[in-house]
């Protein structure tokens, strides 16, 4: 019997750049939860309440902030859906994609827009973890295609760069009250190509392809993750409990 599989789009982003490891893909799916893996909760706070804070801007004025405008005139935004409801099912492939985005606006023109904050200075020479984010970005898109929510027209990467120069405490007494102090973040836009029909199905029949085996493929050659987990299987035959 076949297992039913079911990925999310940023899972799904792991296929994405030069020679991806598929033995490292398969392990980070069967195998979990994984050694030594830490998340600070610290970036998942700020962009929850970047959400939060955006969403109580249009609710009191009725438009997107000012730093957010050049993505266009919105009618209202949508309470992005949990990923148990923001989820469909790729025939094809057999797989259920899902995931939970962070923003997503219906304009004026009655398309949406969906974005992607993260908490990080954006930088050129990203081109892996931007080909991440086109897929994980896309696969939001065309989830919300095939429920009907759509149109999308437009996906974007809307980066939150903490601002730490001296300068921005230059005048100290601005940023320190008796509750803490305050850090700036400053917005950049990066737009991403929307091609959801052409992307999300091909890398879902990969998915499909590596998720299958039933054991894990063969290591790329070129993996320090592989290094590490061999180094690790190593030392655990050497030390047996």
């Amino acid at each position: 019997m076949t297992t039913a599989l079911t990925v999310s789009g940023k899972w799904l982003s792991q296929l994405a750049g030069y020679n991806p490891c598929y033995r490292c893909i398969w392990i980070g799916y069967n195998v979990r939860p994984l050694p030594y893996q830490m998340f600070p909760g610290i970036f998942s706070t700020i962009d929850s309440y970047n959400k939060k804070i955006v969403h109580a801007y249009i609710d009191e004025h009725g438009k997107l902030p000012d730093w957010l405008a050049s993505l266009g005139s919105i009618d209202h935004y949508i309470k992005p859906p949990h990923y148990s409801k923001f989820s469909i099912f790729h025939e094809q492939s057999g797989i259920t994609l899902r995931g939970e985005a962070d923003g997503i606006f219906r304009m004026t023109d009655a398309s949406l827009t969906i974005i992607d904050y993260k908490t990080s200075r954006y930088s050129t020479n990203q081109e892996y973890l931007l080909a991440g984010y086109e897929i994980q970005l896309n696969a939001y898109a065309f989830i919300a295609n095939e429920l009907g929510m759509g149109p999308v027209k437009h996906i974007a990467l809307v980066y939150m760069e903490p601002l730490t120069e001296q300068s921005t405490i230059d005048e100290v007494d601005s940023v320190i009250s008796q509750a803490g102090f305050l850090m700036q973040f400053q917005p950049k836009i990066v737009p991403v190509t929307l091609h959801p029909d052409k992307l999300i199905p091909n890398l879902l029949s990969k998915a499909q392809q590596v998720l299958q085996s039933p054991i894990a493929p063969n290591r790329s050659s070129t993996c320090k993750n592989c290094v590490a987990i061999d180094t690790l299987t190593e030392a655990a035959i050497q030390n047996p409990s």
